[in-house]
């Protein structure tokens, strides 16, 4: 008979405690030398000429000396 077993569901803290690993990552995270991410849906939408010039403009903004007209 194949059962099927739960996944172990831990807090985040316990699963540090328990795993070298998962408290290495949780490190990286609290540091800053990593940062949590995923893709989105519209990150493969190509940009409209509008939100290019929005972007440019902004840049442009904040780094003056690397985004000149």
């Amino acid at each position: 008979m194949d059962q099927k077993i739960a996944p172990l569901i831990l807090p985040v803290k316990e699963a540090a405690a328990r795993d070298a690993n998962v408290r290495a990552v949780v490190n990286r995270l609290h540091s800053g030398e990593c940062v949590p991410v995923s893709p989105c849906d519209s990150m493969f939408t190509p940009w409209s000429k509008e939100e290019k010039a929005d972007l440019h403009s902004t840049l442009q903004r904040i780094f003056p000396e690397k985004f000149r007209s």
